[in-house]
């Protein structure tokens, strides 16, 4: 996904190259470029100065720590937490999945059970 369409997607702005191309979530010390991570306590400064993220979520005033692409929220944390579709999509590879009614979860887990899985 592009880092536009996840602006778009989350209700936020975007600073940088919105043709980025996120495929993951990563913390700032792990992040490679196609990854997205997040920087909302000061205490990771250093992290964030050198992490190698595809985009960082970050509050506008923090902006001038990071030179990468960015999305700007107000609240980092909870942008980043509301990307959690994006995350697991980027994460399978595919969409999630219908869950379906509960009895037919628990039908399908018993299944399983009785299957040895």
């Amino acid at each position: 996904m592009h880092l536009r369409e996840l602006a778009a997607q989350l209700g936020v702005a975007y600073d940088g190259d919105g043709d980025c191309e996120l495929s993951g979530v990563a913390t700032l010390a792990r992040a490679g470029p196609q990854q997205l991570s997040f920087f909302a306590n000061r205490r990771y400064r250093a992290q964030l100065a050198d992490s190698s993220a595809g985009a960082v979520v970050l509050a506008p005033a923090d902006r001038v720590l990071f030179g990468g692409a960015v999305l700007l929220s107000d609240n980092p944390y909870l942008t980043f937490a509301r990307a959690f579709p994006f995350r697991s999509e980027a994460r399978s590879g595919r969409r999630p999945a219908r869950t379906g009614s509960p009895r037919r979860r628990a039908d399908a887990l018993g299944t399983r059970a009785r299957q040895g899985r």
